[in-house]
């Protein structure tokens, strides 16, 4: 079930979901640079709370 959801929703910008959800390793690859890997614990999977909420106290996902 949960690899047809994977399926059905890779073209509805979901996928970032997934990566999360099963801890996928991504690498982003750029010329003559070395590649920027995503591990699974890597703190920049985050997502970042808006600008408001962190104005209003509460405070926002640790970076690297």
């Amino acid at each position: 079930m949960l690899h047809l959801r994977r399926v059905e929703t890779v073209h509805e910008g979901l996928r970032w979901l997934d990566i999360k959800r099963y801890g996928i390793e991504i690498s982003h690859n750029r010329d003559g640079e070395t590649p920027d890997v995503l591990t699974k614990d890597d703190l920049r999977r985050a997502w970042q709370l808006p600008q408001d909420v962190i104005s209003a106290g509460v405070p926002g996902n640790p970076r690297k």
